[in-house]
């Protein structure tokens, strides 16, 4: 027995190429707001972990923009490189999985050494 598929109609749009270059451009500039807060003016007190996790997922959300940002440039063409794309970017947002792992874990928590002591 035998089972047919259907046919995949090559013109059918299966992404918003305009939504995929906004989203994607206003996710880069906010994953660079996030690497720009590490920066050693603004992290005073705070853990070395914490910093490193900001960093780290600033770093993953700009990769996340860019990928959103290509597809959307590609548009509604090239089947074979948009699975490519998408399959990269599962891959990065997997090991988004460890920032919440270490978030989890509750290191993180006591993430500044100047109020200790102080009350409110």
């Amino acid at each position: 027995m035998s089972v047919k598929i259907a046919d995949i109609n090559r013109d059918e749009k299966f992404i918003n190429p305009a939504s995929n270059i906004i989203g994607g451009f206003i996710l880069m500039v906010l994953s660079t707001f996030f690497l720009l807060l590490t920066l050693n003016l603004w992290v005073g007190g705070m853990n070395a972990l914490l910093i490193s996790l900001m960093r780290y997922a600033g770093i993953l959300g700009v990769f996340e923009g860019f990928y959103t940002f290509l597809r959307g440039m590609i548009g509604n063409s090239h089947v074979k490189r948009h699975q490519l794309i998408i399959i990269v970017q599962v891959l990065t947002s997997l090991s988004g999985v460890l920032i919440l792992l270490t978030l989890y874990n509750g290191k993180v928590y006591s993430s500044s050494n100047a109020w200790k002591g102080k009350s409110f």
